[in-house]
């Protein structure tokens, strides 16, 4: 069928790009086999799938490939189970030509992934010298001799080629068979990481000539994702077909996230810039950062921008507001310190709150939140501080102040605002959830926001 024909037989669903080799289906990108490659993760493990251990392998792999230009389309999630492995591998095969598996690697019974390669692909297992130089290597100062389980490592599928795992025994295997990739790592996250950044995205990237992918994120906080969408709608009606926007929301913030495909990675960068800086400018003062940058990470920056340090004083936020600024690296620049003034007594005799003032209002008021941020900024001598007191429940609360009551307050030298929410969705979310308000606050003094 020549290119015409296929244009115009698809214009019922939608319309092929003939120069990007993309077919536009209701909003969605479809790839060409032969411009972008598409990817499926299959997580091997029991584990797993009781809850017992947390998949944290295919976010770091889906991610990694995202940014990579390769899109992943699926993931599969299965019991160390040979033959469920054999109907996702087939699943899997039919539908992407990147299949990475992780998991079933180990030199243990219930570890079959390895196996169940080899009979997939009509192969045996082979020994490796390479690899059991590798394990000798690892074990020389712990053990004076392999076992028959650590010799077994060694054992490969002959049709694969093993990719080595300097942080483990188990090697990581590449199959090509057919025009498709079959790639399998260790379950052990750092194994998996390593492998993926050192051996398998060095492979791909000089097996594909890809098409650019790139992402761009833009982060929110303080308005729900329907009235920014509502703002970002002439925006989002008048976007490129090659671009797509996403709306990903978290307790209070919303990530805003690009994606755009192109064949010309200075042209689409250039698209990226010019849309990202139309949404910025709509949505200035809600927008506190971009792609990784975290809250905490936003706050650290705007202190150390004016040189200014940072007290906190926290009651149902028990510390957590304290632990986000500490996360980032260098906030000993701008952050002195904190009081977890959870007892009333603590509040009087660490911050200096006068008794009257929680006698008259009690402890989750304005007037209590605003003389805990002036009382720990005089105490720390900073040039700003946080308060936070509420009631994160499950319990403590009343008619008048429900469980998710938080009043937060931040001091300067000059003034003090305070603001109040109301939040419940139990304790963890809800200590959460006062903690980034707490923080919102913070950036808007800082800022000079209303």
């Amino acid at each position: 069928m020549s290119d015409q024909a296929i244009c115009e037989s698809s214009l019922e669903f939608g319309f092929w790009d003939l120069e990007l080799g993309i077919f536009f289906e209701c909003g969605n990108l479809h790839h060409l086999q032969y411009n972008i490659m598409e990817a499926i993760i299959i997580i091997i493990g029991s584990e797993v799938l009781s809850g017992e251990t947390l998949d944290t392998n295919s976010q770091f792999i889906g991610k990694l490939l995202n940014n990579t230009g390769i899109p992943v389309i699926k993931k599969i999630t299965i019991p160390d189970d040979k033959a469920m492995i054999t109907q996702a591998l087939s699943e899997a095969n039919d539908q992407a030509e990147i299949v990475i598996i992780t998991g079933g690697l180990g030199p243990t019974n219930d570890d079959i992934t390895k196996k169940t390669l080899a009979e997939y692909f009509n192969s045996k297992l082979v020994f490796n010298k390479e690899v059991f130089e590798h394990v000798k290597e690892l074990f020389k100062n712990r053990f004076p001799q392999l076992t028959k389980l650590n010799e077994e490592q060694a054992m490969i599928p002959a049709c694969a080629t093993a990719l080595r795992n300097r942080l483990g025994t188990a090697p990581g295997l590449l199959i090509e068979h057919l025009n498709k990739i079959v790639i399998a790592l260790p379950g052990v996250p750092y194994e998996t990481q390593n492998l993926m950044t050192e051996e398998v995205l060095p492979f791909l990237a000089n097996k594909f000539n890809k098409f650019t992918l790139i992402n761009k994120n833009i982060r929110t906080i303080g308005l729900g994702e329907s009235l920014i969408a509502n703002q970002l709608k002439d925006i989002e009606d008048n976007l490129p077909e090659n671009i797509k926007l996403a709306y990903l929301p978290h307790l209070g913030q919303v990530k805003l996230r690009l994606t755009a495909y192109g064949r010309d990675h200075a042209s689409v960068s250039k698209q990226l810039e010019l849309i990202t800086n139309s949404i910025s400018e709509q949505l200035s003062n809600i927008i506190y950062g971009y792609d990784d940058e975290e809250l905490q990470e936003c706050m650290g920056r705007l202190l150390k921008n004016e040189k200014a340090s940072l007290s906190i004083a926290e009651s149902c936020t028990g510390g957590y507001i304290s632990h986000l600024i500490t996360s980032i690296p260098g906030c000993s620049d701008y952050f002195k310190g904190s009081v977890v003034s959870y007892a009333n007594e603590i509040k009087i005799n660490e911050l200096g709150i006068d008794e009257n003032i929680l006698k008259q209002f009690g402890a989750v008021s304005q007037e209590n939140a605003e003389a805990m941020a002036q009382g720990i900024r005089n105490r720390f001598n900073t040039d700003y501080a946080l308060a936070t007191t509420g009631i994160a429940g499950p319990d403590g609360g009343s008619a008048e102040k429900p469980v998710g009551t938080c009043w937060f307050a931040v001091a300067s030298k000059n003034k003090t605002i305070s603001k109040k929410i109301v939040f419940d969705r139990g304790r963890k979310q809800n200590i959460e959830f006062f903690s980034i308000n707490a923080l919102n606050l913070l950036r808007k003094m800082i800022l000079e926001i209303e």
